[in-house]
């Protein structure tokens, strides 16, 4: 079986809420799961599995790259799809084993790699993973290394991270659980692979403030409280009124919103619709 990497209560638990709050009511309120998994994901889960046994145990990357794609090739429905992706993935990190791999543990020092934590943020139990974290051997400053796999741009994907809340939850987490070891800087690792093009790129290190760390404790406590007075009033309410459909169906170009063909009907929440199912966990 599969681990999932997203966590139940976490980074996206959050995000997701702010941009679309009805798939949030189908996820996370109704926790119904669509049946398919996009080919990005069970790619991106790959990678990251790979880089984490290549960092915890120096197994061989694009070995380990290979064993995990395969673990998921049933989960493609596009056999072309999954060939393409395994030929891919294998050239992707023979370039970034060339550029940040092989002499790694000269410049490094590993301090955990797909660590899993949970932050007590007011009653909520704010759970996630971070990819890795380590110091530098220099400089002795720790850092949080967040990988990241994109056809889109190099750029484009850093400004997306940059500009999110992820690195600041992340940062927020270390934090509270090492008042004495904080740390104030995600480092970026972006795998760029469009056709032949294989770009493994390390921009500026994206940082944060106390202040910001502190604007995200407050922000989350305003979440968490709405998102309860709202459950609260489902009785007297209809989903639809509470849980708004926002932003694009269509997604952001990453993927097509699983949820786009229930969120407008006229749905009866005691039948799970037909290509999802319930997960009790989520």
């Amino acid at each position: 079986m599969i681990k999932e990497r997203e966590s139940k209560s976490g980074f996206h638990f959050y995000t997701l809420y702010q941009s679309c709050p009805r798939r949030f009511y189908f996820k996370y309120l109704l926790k119904w799961m669509t049946d398919k998994i996009h080919p990005a994901l069970l790619y991106g889960q790959a990678i990251h599995h790979a880089h984490a046994d290549f960092y915890k145990n120096s197994i061989d990357i694009i070995n380990e790259f290979i064993v995990q794609l395969n673990i998921r090739r049933e989960l493609y429905e596009d056999r072309t799809v999954f060939m393409k992706d395994l030929d891919r993935g294998q050239s992707m990190l023979d370039t970034w084993m060339v550029k940040w791999g092989i002499d790694w543990q000269e410049r490094e020092e590993l301090i955990c790699v797909e660590e899993e934590f949970m932050v007590k943020i007011g009653e909520f139990n704010f759970t996630g993973r971070w990819d890795g974290v380590f110091k530098d051997k220099k400089t002795g400053r720790k850092f949080i290394r967040e990988i990241k796999t994109t056809s889109y741009s190099v750029m484009g994907s850093y400004y997306n991270l940059f500009y999110s809340d992820q690195p600041t939850a992340y940062l927020y987490a270390w934090n509270e659980l090492h008042p004495h070891e904080k740390i104030d800087e995600v480092q970026p690792d972006i795998l760029y692979n469009k056709g032949r093009v294989f770009k493994p790129e390390r921009p500026p290190n994206i940082r944060r403030s106390s202040l910001e760390l502190e604007e995200f404790k407050l922000g989350m406590l305003g979440i968490i409280t709405e998102i309860t007075q709202k459950v609260k009033s489902l009785e007297n309410f209809k989903s639809i009124q509470l849980f708004p459909r926002r932003g694009n169906c269509d997604g952001d170009g990453f993927y097509t919103c699983p949820y786009r063909g229930i969120c407008r009907t006229n749905i009866d929440i005691n039948y799970v619709p037909f290509g999802f199912h319930k997960e009790e966990k989520a």
